[in-house]
């Protein structure tokens, strides 16, 4: 009788849990259009206009690191903006 007992409970977690997980694979993720559009606005804005300029392209580095995730490999990111090839402005 215990047994019968302790097997339909678990059974219920069990469909709870299923219940549960199925659930959450439906609900969608949403970005909002808005905060995309001001996130890129700024980005192509400094990553498009380039000065030749020591200083600036310093400056410029900094502020698009500020649009990028930390990683642990800085050497990796450190040729993320690499413009040794372009001329001009």
């Amino acid at each position: 009788f215990i047994s019968v007992l302790l097997s339909i409970s678990t059974r219920s977690a069990l469909n709870d849990i299923e219940r549960q997980q199925t659930q959450n694979s439906k609900q969608k993720e949403e970005v909002s259009i808005v905060a995309g559009e001001r996130f890129l606005s700024g980005f192509v804005t400094e990553y498009i206009n380039v000065k030749n300029d020591n200083d600036a392209i310093e400056q410029r580095h900094k502020k698009l690191m500020a649009y990028l995730a930390k990683e642990s490999d800085e050497t990796e990111q450190e040729t993320l903006f690499d413009i040794s090839g372009a001329q001009g402005d």
